[in-house]
C-alpha cells in the first residue's frame, strides 16, 4: 500500500492543496478516485461490512470471505458483480470492487480474527478521494436501510448483504460528490 497516499485503514489521505492525480494504488490494483460505472445488465450489487484491519487485508490480497453461517449470502454473488466495502467503525464507506471469481472455499488463514473460508477474488475500482460519513442525507435516499433514526446502523449488522442497483448508484454519487 503506499503509505504516501492511504492511511492505516486505506483510505485515502486528503491531499495537500490540489491535486490532478486521478489513480491511484491499492495493493497491487491502480484505483480510480472517481469513477462513473455504468449500469451493467445481470449485475448485482452488494455491500461488505467489516472492520478497517480486515478491510485492509482484504484490499491488500484482493479477497473476501464470509464464515460458514454467511454463505448463502456470498452464493449469491457471480464474477463481474460489483461490492462495496462499509467499515463499520468508521461509518464509511471504502473500495468499490469487481468480483473477478466464482465463490470458493479456502481454509487458509489470511485475515487476524478468523478463518472466513467461503471466499471470492476481488478486483478495486473506485476508493473516494475524500472518504465521507454516512450521513442523514444519505440514509434517508437508501432503500435498505428501514430505520431512519439513530438506529439506522442495524441494517448493516451483519456480514454481507445485497442492494438494489438504486441504493448502489445512490452510495456511488454521494462519494463521488465532493
Amino acid at each position: 500500500m503506499n503509505e504516501d497516499i492511504f492511511d492505516e485503514r486505506g483510505f485515502l489521505k486528503k491531499p495537500r492543496g490540489k491535486t490532478k492525480e486521478k489513480w491511484f494504488e491499492i495493493g497491487k490494483n491502480k484505483v480510480a478516485s472517481n469513477i462513473s460505472l455504468e449500469i451493467r445488465k445481470g449485475v448485482r450489487y452488494f455491500i461488505c461490512v467489516t472492520a478497517p484491519y480486515n478491510y485492509v487485508t482484504c484490499i491488500n490480497h484482493n479477497l473476501w470471505g464470509v464464515e460458514p453461517r454467511n454463505k448463502n449470502i456470498i452464493k449469491k454473488t457471480s464474477p463481474r458483480d460489483i461490492i462495496l466495502f462499509y467499515i463499520k467503525s468508521e461509518k464509511k464507506f471504502g473500495v468499490v470492487c469487481e468480483i473477478t471469481s466464482n465463490v470458493f472455499y479456502d481454509n487458509s488463514p489470511v485475515w487476524k480474527d478468523g478463518i472466513y473460508p467461503y471466499r471470492i477474488q476481488i478486483k478495486p475500482l473506485f476508493s473516494s478521494q475524500y472518504p465521507k460519513k454516512i450521513d442523514q442525507i444519505l440514509i434517508e435516499n437508501l432503500d435498505f436501510i428501514p430505520r431512519k433514526d439513530n438506529k439506522w446502523g442495524c441494517a448493516l449488522q451483519r456480514s454481507m448483504l445485497e442492494i438494489s442497483e438504486k441504493d448502489f448508484f445512490t452510495i456511488l454519487s454521494y462519494l463521488n460528490d465532493r
